[in-house]
């Protein structure tokens, strides 16, 4: 107090035990100190602490942000999970050894209003890496979680919708022995889930009986992405070691094609287009530009039969696909332009359209219904 130097340092179990990271010289003298909440920090830019220094006169916000080559991606070991205010347990149940912890905070920006908002399940273990909702039509319709445990959480959505946090599953499913990358209903039968793994297999879930049914081999590498075929009967893996597999789960667990995929590790997507004939996958080559490759489904071998540059960027496009319209929209996490491309199954195969620029860079990217799209505007998409 009475000073004009702020000291910054870091706090290690280890020796140094302290480090001196900042010392910031102010312009008034501190008469008092407080910490911003954490919720009320820019954590896209990487601050990790503000501090509100009273003076005599004004209150000065001091800014501590930790330098990163990106701020398009949130830094998450830069802001570990921190508990919150509700106690976990009481008096009675401390003194009877309850060893429950303190949840963590979840939050809502609701009109520019901070607010809780409870999770919607609470019994996921290690970071979530995939989600999926079986399709309205279900006749019990399923929120499927999958994560860092390798297990997949089963939790089913009642009549009405979700009016409280789910506590427990409906089930867990175990089979694979690495975190789980993806998972995907089956689009035309019902209960059935597939899911790939870093334990480079991929397996099929029968959801009502709670057990896998098959077991896919033929991976020599990560998975990055897969797809089902419209009509179901074929699943399509593309993986790091630079080979698209093609599977038809009802006659053997082994791949019934494969072809050369995109070049490099970097990472990669398919989707079916033109009527479950064709594949295009999205990855990169090796001199690291993004690319998009057309193959015919039914002749892998033989490579793709049209491949097209499109820029030079870190991230791996993902492609989403309007089958009324054959039209592809390509985009990455952290972009600012959606590429758009007519797919067709004869030379040029793809057809340039006009693309989007936004002025920020987007994280996600999702259709809407068709039901809300202006039809008399001829909007499709």
């Amino acid at each position: 107090q009475g000073e004009n130097l702020l000291y910054c340092f870091e706090v290690a179990p280890t020796q140094p035990a302290l480090t001196q990271m900042t010392q910031c010289r102010t312009e008034g003298s501190t008469r008092g100190l407080a910490a911003v909440p954490r919720l009320a920090l820019d954590v896209m830019a990487c601050e990790v602490l503000r501090v509100l220094q009273l003076t005599d006169t004004t209150l000065v916000p001091v800014s501590y942000v930790v330098p990163r080559k990106s701020v398009q991606e949130f830094h998450e070991d830069l802001f570990p999970d921190c508990t919150g205010t509700l106690p976990a347990t009481d008096a009675q149940g401390w003194w009877a050894g309850d060893s429950q912890q303190v949840s963590v905070i979840w939050g809502v920006v609701l009109a520019g209003v901070i607010a809780p908002c409870p999770p919607l399940c609470s019994m996921q273990v290690g970071r979530l890496q995939a989600c999926q909702i079986t399709p309205v039509t279900t006749a019990h319709p399923f929120w499927c979680t999958a994560g860092e445990d390798a297990r997949i959480r089963l939790w089913r959505i009642p009549e009405g919708g979700l009016q409280e946090t789910l506590r427990e599953p409906e089930a867990v499913l175990q089979g694979h022995t690495e975190k789980i990358y993806s998972i995907r209903f089956h689009p035309m039968a019902s209960d059935l889930l597939v899911s790939s793994s870093y334990d480079m297999t991929v397996r099929i879930w029968e959801l009502s009986a709670g057990r896998e049914v098959l077991c896919l081999q033929g991976h020599t590498d990560q998975i990055f992405s897969m797809a089902w075929s419209p009509d179901g009967k074929k699943l399509a893996t593309v993986s790091k070691d630079g080979r698209i597999r093609l599977y038809e789960p009802r006659c053997s667990s082994q791949p019934q094609q494969e072809g050369p995929g995109p070049e490099g590790g970097r990472g990669a997507r398919l989707v079916w287009v033109c009527g479950g004939d064709y594949l295009l996958v999205s990855g990169f080559d090796s001199r690291s530009e993004r690319r998009i490759l057309l193959y015919r489904a039914q002749a892998l071998p033989e490579g793709p039969l049209s491949v097209l540059g499109l820029d030079v960027a870190p991230s791996t496009l993902l492609p989403f696909y309007d089958e009324d319209t054959s039209v592809v929209f390509l985009t990455g996490k952290g972009d600012t332009r959606v590429f758009l491309y007519e797919v067709t199954p004869e030379p040029p195969y793809f057809l340039e359209c006009n693309s989007f620029t936004s002025n920020e860079p987007h994280k996600g990217f999702i259709f809407l219904p068709k039901t809300v799209c202006e039809v008399r505007e001829v909007e499709f998409a």
